[in-house]
């Protein structure tokens, strides 16, 4: 597996205002390259052999649990999210918790050519060459950010079509009328918003590819909403990548065909959640309402639920792709309005923060990494959404 850095130069464009030269030989003979052609310049910045828990942490945090060999961008973000990640199985080496962490974090993942799952010194040698290569990326990241030329439109620009609107056209693509032709351009303006903003017009945006829309979301809300102690209740939980937060939300059946979320609480540490004091409290819940199901993330949770099952409480695990579907129900409600909830400003928050991120052929999820901010609870609301929009027979259609 191989990491690479791109740098885009378009040297033959006058507007990029390009200067210097190259200067390569290959075993003592000068190579033909011809500096004003270089179209971007592409360096090696990491290699990867057999190291299959690193494999496996982009497959599920970068590439929407898609292994397919194809090449996808890495954002800052996430190469923070992996030194932090890298960086907490190094420091459990050794101690009692040693696998309870490499299992939450960076268990080894079994494959074709994928090589030993064993936790042995090559498991710890690759933590340690990914550190070193992550810590090299993100001294680049910072010193090109620094250094930095970028081109983007105006922030107030408008979508009209107008001369003005070209011009931040040009200004966000020097290329244009070059290699970029304006019906490329027109090709892509009614695609949603914020990708146009960001990928055409190289503006920031709050969320990129957001799951729910405010609008969607605000025609929701119930004002006086209210869960009822006796009513059939569902619980979910969630806990953040670098388990410092975590939601719990309850979901209810208001009639046949609406239901409510309402979010019960919430965790924070700026260490470590203790997963003791997260099961205590749901355990408290538990006895307040006539709970059927508490649905978790055993990517995230599994050391609370563990806490959970043996004290009688319904535990389920829904990843993959049982979380898949709950997040498409959950979405489908909220466009159908058969969602209600209280307007609660986190979970709002939470969920309108939601990215969301290609999953399997045609499926997506709401992706807590790559979320611009922690959506803990709109993760537990989708899960338990999944079992507030089942029928009570299972049968949702009748034929006559």
């Amino acid at each position: 597996m191989y990491l690479v850095k791109k740098t885009y130069l378009g040297a033959h464009h006058d507007v990029s205002e390009i200067k210097g030269n190259i200067e390569v030989t290959i075993k003592g003979v000068s190579a033909n390259i011809d500096f004003n052609r270089v179209e971007s310049i592409t360096e090696r910045m990491g290699y990867w052999r057999k190291a299959n828990q690193i494999h496996h942490w982009f497959v599920e945090n970068v590439q929407g649990g898609e292994d397919d060999c194809g090449s996808y961008r890495v954002s800052k973000e996430q190469f923070e999210s992996l030194l932090q990640d890298v960086q907490t199985v190094l420091a459990a080496k050794g101690t009692d918790g040693e696998s309870s962490v490499i299992t939450a974090f960076l268990p080894p993942h079994d494959g074709f050519f994928f090589g030993d799952i064993l936790i042995s010194e090559w498991y710890w040698d690759d933590l340690e060459h990914t550190r070193e290569i992550i810590q090299t990326v993100l001294t680049e990241i910072e010193r090109d950010e620094k250094t930095s030329h970028i081109w983007s439109a105006p922030p107030e620009i408008k979508f009209d079509g107008s001369a003005a609107f070209w011009e931040g056209v040009a200004q966000a693509n020097p290329s244009l009328g070059h290699t970029i032709h304006p019906d490329n351009i027109r090709a892509v303006l009614n695609d949603p918003e914020d990708i146009v903003r960001t990928e055409v017009l190289c503006q920031w945006v709050s969320t990129i590819n957001p799951v729910i829309h405010p609008s969607q979301w605000q025609s929701c809300v119930v004002e006086g909403l209210r869960l009822d102690s006796s009513a059939d209740t569902w619980l979910a939980l969630d806990l953040s990548p670098d388990r410092r937060q975590a939601a719990l939300v309850a979901s209810q059946r208001i009639d046949k065909d609406r239901f409510q979320v309402q979010l019960l609480q919430t965790w924070t540490n700026p260490g470590y959640l203790s997963d003791k004091l997260i099961a205590n409290d749901i355990a408290d819940w538990y006895r307040r309402f006539s709970v059927l199901k508490i649905a978790y993330s055993a990517r995230t949770a599994s050391a609370v639920a563990a806490r959970l099952i043996p004290a009688g409480l319904p535990c389920e695990a829904i990843d993959g792709q049982p979380y898949a579907t709950s997040c498409d129900e959950f979405l489908s409600a909220i466009s159908s309005r058969r969602l209600a909830h209280s307007n609660q400003e986190e979970l709002t928050q939470m969920c309108l923060s939601a990215v969301r991120v290609n999953f399997g052929d045609g499926g997506w999820v709401m992706g807590r990494k790559v979320s611009a901010a922690v959506i803990t609870g709109a993760v537990a609301a989708a899960m338990a959404s999944h079992y507030a929009t089942q029928s009570n027979d299972g049968v949702d259609i009748a034929i006559a």
